[in-house]
């Protein structure tokens, strides 16, 4: 596959890391959880399904809801690892799978929902409001949601990528962008587990934007209009 994929988008910038800091944290889970009841699933009901549901939903993983009552998560990753061993997902039960991480509460704020989705290298975690499940946060979300913050600077273009996790990839990507003059202003990186891939926002000089397109495209990086 090609060293990265990287998404021009000349008309948004980055908000600075020490701002992006204090605006997470002042923000509760509630604002960025999918409350959408289609974003859960019975314990009972096969894997089959559960994928099937998140594609659907675009989304990475679910809630498994029993009674209204939070009984743990199924993400793609444990789908996966059932099938790797061999098992047959149209007959295995999502109870046989799930796993339980520790839920969420509404009005955590949202850095420590990151900090946990990271430290327990999860997808998604639930959120549950004095027993009763409320919502999903996935790496969707808080994407979606860090790239609103990150789209408050209009004044220069900000370039996404898709980094395989392996030794010099970033410090390829900077050398190719410093090589086409181009000076990186702000950088964010998240690090979700699917694919060994990690998400790479740069936001870069306005002046040398079109140059630094052009040299990622020499350099084997596959840029997205």
């Amino acid at each position: 596959m090609p060293p990265g994929t990287v998404e021009c988008r000349p008309d948004l910038g980055l908000a600075e890391p020490s701002l992006l800091r204090r605006w997470i944290s002042d923000v509760n889970v509630s604002h960025v959880m999918l409350t959408q009841e289609k974003a859960t699933i019975s314990p009972e009901q096969t894997l089959r399904l559960a994928w099937s549901r998140m594609d659907d939903l675009a989304v990475s993983g679910l809630a498994v809801v029993e009674a209204g009552a939070y009984a743990g998560v199924i993400s793609r990753w444990e789908i996966a690892l059932q099938a790797i061993a061999g098992h047959d997902i149209d007959q295995v039960e999502v109870r046989q799978a799930m796993i339980q991480p520790p839920p969420l509460k509404p009005d955590d704020p949202v850095d420590h929902a990151v900090e946990v989705l990271m430290h327990q290298r999860q997808r998604v975690l639930p959120v549950v409001d004095h027993g009763n499940y409320a919502g999903l946060v996935t790496w969707e979300q808080v994407d979606t949601f860090v790239a609103d913050i990150l789209a408050l600077d209009s004044q220069n273009p900000r370039l996404h990528l898709a980094l395989m996790n392996a030794p010099g990839q970033l410090a390829r990507l900077l050398k190719v962008l410093a090589e086409a003059g181009a000076n990186v202003l702000s950088l964010f990186i998240s690090n979700p587990r699917v694919a060994d891939l990690s998400h790479v926002v740069v936001k870069i000089d306005a002046a040398h934007a079109k140059k630094a397109v052009q040299a990622l495209h020499e350099h084997g990086f596959s840029v997205i209009d």
